[in-house]
């Protein structure tokens, strides 16, 4: 299956995954294909059209799949991290999931 325009974008975005995280970017379809109508998020540049069209499945996979895949198989189950935070608090909780996002950071192709 081909990857929409979307995926693309996600795929040089990693971190556009949720709704909430493309705050800033507007993309539009008018009939002739999406496009990026607007782009000011804070943490990427704008890709271009030829970055956009550059990206392949290959791509996709890497830097949206796979590191999401390994993040979800290291998170301790709910029930633990609920454990975790009654134990050592909202900022002991928070420092052992960093050790997962940092073990597996987003990329950027």
């Amino acid at each position: 299956m081909a990857l929409n325009f979307v995926q693309k974008v996600q795929a040089l975005c990693p971190d556009l995954a949720n709704k909430q995280d493309w705050q800033g970017v507007e993309i539009r379809d008018i009939g002739k294909g999406s496009f990026i109508y607007k782009w000011s998020h804070s943490k990427y540049s704008q890709p271009t059209q030829e970055q956009i069209d550059a990206v392949t499945q290959e791509d996709y996979d890497k830097n949206v799949i796979t590191y999401k895949n390994n993040r979800v198989e290291e998170y301790p189950s709910i029930l633990a991290q609920l454990d975790l935070m009654y134990h050592q608090g909202y900022d002991g909780w928070k420092a052992e999931i960093k050790k997962i996002k940092d073990k597996y950071p987003k990329q950027n192709i």
